[in-house]
């Protein structure tokens, strides 16, 4: 038996009861009314995924529990592919199956984890940094939130360029069908099939039939915020799991896995190499799950399929393409069958002719047509179009379809935050401070990865702050906040920031504000100690010089009370303080010039002196001058510590204005208990 079969017959004994059931922690899953998302988080296969339905399309019954992606509860055969400067690594955990074996494998930095509403894994390949993120997203043909929007971010995390590409695997699967053909414009695609950028269709689809369809699954190759590949590959699974970057393209070669017998589609999509700098990134995006079709049933069954809304531009309103799919579900052969388009007011043709001869259809063979339409105003509306479907020997049939044309994405954006900043303790406050954006969308359709980016050339970020913020999507109407940790850079005034916030399909867009930061004032004080203080107590006390421009050397004396206070160990119980030393990462402290203090424990004074040679002056200086150790001799009141005889000055020998603060403490008796 092959490895695939092996893996679902293996799956099959798992549902049924005859192995273990697999655990919780195995498989990190995000779901909603219509799919699931499935990550794996084994040790082996870390990171690939599959897409099931949950309640599928709420317009049809009996695609509810349905698979999209092979793999269930234990996916492995799709798999994504980073090609690193012509070496192919395999993104995720290892394997030992067949899909992806012969690759290189990285480190996994964060397992399969929610993150909101997305499931992140990160890995890091040879300097190169992948995230992968799984979300929902809107179907571009039903308008509801039915479609696995996939990821990848690729970051250079080395310090050279690095050429980096990416590549796709997803094993589709209907249902129980794993080798469904793929529909691609008026293409029953049947065989191996390549399509380049310049040709790649809006999207593909795929099901089983018109007259009993079980599945109807659809991938987004251009539109929304989807990255077009350079190549999409539609294959059987089996030369995919085999080959990690090349296609081995054999157009007459039908999706029989290969090396085996059955049916298996899957496709491949294809970003080529590109050189990133150092910490240069870049974004890809695909899109896969429902598809919406409209199905008339008969004797020829008619469905249609387009885009649900198309969205108003600077341009005007880009041209659309309608699908229909005709299956002859009855007993003879349909013959001269045509499909006609009626594009109905506020729409017309592109180009080509309204009917396509589809010829003779056998039984149950499908044939499709292609129409290229656009509005004829980009005023936001409501239109219809029909497709209609003859033959000489049939009944005729016909399908409405509605599409809306939307009002571009607009974003707006205010800023909140505090008018000003306080002093405390000769420091601003609050420090750091922060700010929030709130971010609007205020147009008819979705604003693709939103982005909020922090400026300020007077206001600096808190230690860990980043400028930018991603907010992700934003539906019309939908608003989203995020905010900064902010923190003065030694400006003072009315200083500006803003913040900058873009998409990747909406016009940029500034929001300016201002924060009041106060001048500091130069000051040497004494800080107050802290908690209460009884009679025959130790307790320290801070002299501090907060704001000192051009700091180089100070000289005070600290006058006291000797009656209700004493200096423990009299020049003992003085420590220099940080304005003194210095400490180089990496390297040993430093001590700069201080002189030993003097004191008189009869009169109650203290001389302290100081310079920072051989460092230098410091610009603006805020620290400890020294640190005092004190015992409450007797109970007192407002007892001053005070600071006389300050001098400060520059290198140069100028004396700088600085403002002296002393301090009160209270001394109370202990009381007996």
């Amino acid at each position: 038996m092959r490895p695939k079969l092996i893996a679902l017959t293996l799956l099959l004994c798992l549902c049924l009861g005859a192995a273990p059931a697999i655990a919780e922690n195995n498989t990190v899953t995000l779901s909603n009314d219509y799919i699931a998302i499935v990550v794996n988080a084994r040790e082996q296969n870390t990171g690939r995924f599959s897409v099931n339905t949950t309640g599928g399309d709420p317009y049809r019954p009996g695609d509810e529990s349905k698979p999209l992606i092979y793999g269930g509860d234990n996916p492995w055969t799709s798999y994504t592919t980073v090609r690193i400067d012509g070496v192919n690594f395999v993104f995720g955990g290892p394997t030992e199956t067949r899909a992806g074996r012969t690759g290189r494998y990285g480190r996994i930095v964060t397992p399969p984890t929610i993150k909101g509403n997305e499931i992140h894994t990160v890995c890091e390949l040879n300097g190169i940094e992948v995230q992968q993120a799984l979300g929902f997203t809107k179907s571009p043909t039903t308008g509801l939130a039915d479609t696995a929007r996939i990821v990848y971010t690729i970051k250079n995390v080395s310090e050279r360029g690095r050429q980096v590409g990416l590549r796709i695997v997803l094993d589709t699967m209907l249902g129980a069908n794993d080798g469904a053909p793929f529909r691609v414009e008026e293409a029953e695609v049947l065989t191996d099939r390549l399509y380049r950028a310049a040709q790649m269709p809006v999207f593909w689809q795929a099901f089983d039939s018109l007259s009993d369809p079980r599945v109807m699954a659809q991938g987004t190759l251009k539109g929304g915020d989807v990255t077009v590949p350079d190549l999409a590959f539609f294959t059987n699974w089996g030369s995919l799991a085999d080959s990690l970057w090349e296609f081995d393209v054999q157009p007459a070669r039908d999706f029989t896995r290969k090396g085996e017998f059955e049916l298996d589609s899957a496709l491949a999509l294809r970003w080529e190499p590109v050189v990133l700098a150092p910490g240069e990134e870049r974004v890809y995006v695909a899109y896969y799950g429902l598809g919406g079709i409209t199905i008339a049933p008969g004797e020829l069954s008619l469905g249609v399929t387009s885009p649900a809304s198309v969205v108003a531009g600077r341009r005007g309103v880009e041209p659309f393409p309608v699908v229909a799919y005709v299956e002859n579900t009855g007993t003879g052969e349909a013959r001269d069958v045509v499909a006609s388009i009626e594009p109905g007011e506020g729409l017309r043709l592109v180009a080509g002719e309204m009917e396509k001869e589809l010829g003779h259809l056998s039984s149950k063979v499908t044939a499709q047509a292609q129409w290229m339409l656009v509005p004829t105003s980009d005023t936001p509306a409501e239109l219809t179009f029909t497709v209609h479907v003859r033959s000489t020997n049939s009944e005729p049939n016909s399908v409405v379809r509605k599409i809306t044309v939307v009002a571009p994405p607009k974003l707006e954006t205010s800023l909140e935050g505090p008018l000003g900043l306080g002093v405390k303790f000769e420091r601003w406050d609050p420090v750091p401070f922060r700010i929030t954006a709130r971010i609007r969308n205020t147009g008819g359709a979705d604003a693709y990865r939103v982005k909020a980016e922090f400026s300020s050339p007077v206001l600096g970020l808190a230690g860990g702050e980043g400028g930018g913020k991603y907010v992700g999507n934003l539906g019309p109407d939908e608003e989203s906040q995020v905010s900064w940790s902010l923190r003065p850079i030694g400006f003072t005034g009315h200083l500006p920031y803003s913040v900058k916030t873009e998409a990747y399909n909406a016009d940029a867009v500034v929001a300016n504000n201002f924060i009041l930061v106060p001048l500091l004032k130069p000051r040497v004080w004494v800080q107050p100690p802290d908690g209460e203080i009884n009679a025959g107590d130790f307790f320290t006390v801070d002299v501090l010089a907060t704001n000192i421009p051009d700091f180089f050397s100070i000289s005070l004396d600290i006058v006291y009370d000797p009656d209700a206070l004493q200096i423990v160990g009299g020049p003992l119980g003085i420590d220099r303080g940080t304005l003194f030393v210095h400490k180089e990462e990496g390297e040993r402290l430093q001590y700069l010039d201080w002189a030993p203090p003097l004191v008189d424990p009869g009169v109650g004074e203290a001389a302290i002196a100081g310079n920072r040679h051989p460092l230098g002056p410091q610009q603006r200086a805020s620290g400890t001058v020294a640190t005092i150790r004190f015992r409450a001799k007797r109970e007192a009141t407002n007892t001053p510590i005070s600071i006389n005889n300050l001098i400060v000055q520059d290198v140069d020998g100028n004396p700088i204005k600085v403002e002296a603060a002393g301090t009160l403490v209270d001394i109370k008796v202990q009381s007996d208990h």
